[in-house]
C-alpha cells in the first residue's frame, strides 16, 4: 500500500482538510492506524488514517504553528521504523509573513539535506510538498487580509454567499469598532449566520464544507482552484 502523510498546524486545520480529502475519495480507516510506528508522547497528534484503493493517507497535526517544525523532524526521524516509507509528505501552514513557503520548508529540513525538484523538496527519496494557507484576496475594505486558515474560510463563505449577504452588518460592525474585522471575526459571524452552537469552531469548518460538497460542489471546485488548494491536493490525494 502506498503511504502518504499530511501534517497540519492544529485541530481546526484537520477539520478543514478532512472533508476536502474525503471529496477526493478517501474514507477514514481506524484499523490502518493501529500499527503506525510514531513514538508515543511525541510532538504529534494521534494520527487519523484514510484510505482510497491502495493508498493510505495519514493526517497529523503539530498542536500549534510554533511546533510544526519540530513535528516535521519527528516524522522524518520515525521513517526508519516504517515497513514502507511514505512517497509524499504534505505540510500545510498559515502563510503569515512568510514570503516563500518552499524556502521555509527547505530551511526546516536543512539537517536532512533536501533537494529542490520541480517546485517540491525531495528528502531521502520522499517528495515533500509545502502549502501556504491564506493566499487569497477578499475584496472588502472592512476585512483585514491576514493570511491564515480563517481567511480561507471567509473566502469560501463569501463565494457561497453567506458573507456577501452579511455585507451591511460587516460594514456597520467595522464602523462601530473603528477597525477592520479580522478573518476570525468573520468566521464567528458565519457561525451565527449558520446557527452553529458547537463548543469548538473547528466543528463549524467541517460541517460547513461537508454541506457545501453535498449541495454546491461547483463552488467548492472553484474555491479549490482559486485558493491553490487544488494543486496541493491533486499531488497529495489525487
Amino acid at each position: 500500500m502506498e503511504l502518504r502523510i499530511l501534517l497540519l498546524e492544529g485541530k481546526t486545520d484537520v477539520n478543514f482538510f478532512l472533508p476536502l480529502v474525503e471529496h477526493y475519495g478517501f474514507r477514514e480507516n481506524g484499523e490502518a492506524c493501529k500499527t503506525l510506528p510514531f513514538p508515543r508522547d511525541s510532538d504529534l497528534s494521534r494520527p487519523i488514517c484514510l484510505t482510497k484503493g491502495e493508498t493510505l493517507l495519514i493526517v497529523l497535526h503539530a498542536g500549534g504553528k510554533d511546533k510544526i517544525k519540530k513535528a516535521l523532524k519527528v516524522i522524518f526521524k520515525a521513517l526508519n521504523r516504517f515497513d514502507e516509507q511514505p512517497t509524499i509528505i504534505g505540510v500545510a501552514r498559515d502563510i503569515d509573513t512568510e514570503k516563500d513557503i518552499l524556502n521555509w520548508a527547505k530551511s526546516t529540513l536543512g539537517m536532512f539535506e533536501p533537494e529542490v525538484e520541480d517546485g517540491y523538496l525531495v528528502v531521502k527519496g520522499i517528495k515533500v510538498v509545502p502549502f501556504g494557507i491564506g493566499e487569497v484576496l477578499i475584496d472588502d475594505k472592512n476585512i483585514e487580509t491576514k493570511k491564515e486558515l480563517e481567511l480561507l474560510m471567509a473566502f469560501l463563505a463569501k463565494k457561497e454567499s453567506t458573507i456577501s449577504k452579511l455585507g451591511g452588518s460587516i460594514h456597520k460592525l467595522s464602523e462601530d469598532l473603528r477597525k477592520k474585522l479580522t478573518p476570525k471575526d468573520i468566521v464567528h459571524l458565519l457561525a451565527i449566520a449558520k446557527n452553529y452552537t458547537g463548543d469548538s469552531l473547528s466543528g463549524l469548518y467541517r460541517n460547513f464544507i461537508e454541506e457545501l460538497i453535498r449541495e454546491n460542489p461547483e463552488v467548492v471546485e472553484e474555491f479549490l482552484d482559486e485558493s491553490g488548494l487544488k494543486m496541493f491536493l491533486d499531488v497529495l490525494a489525487g
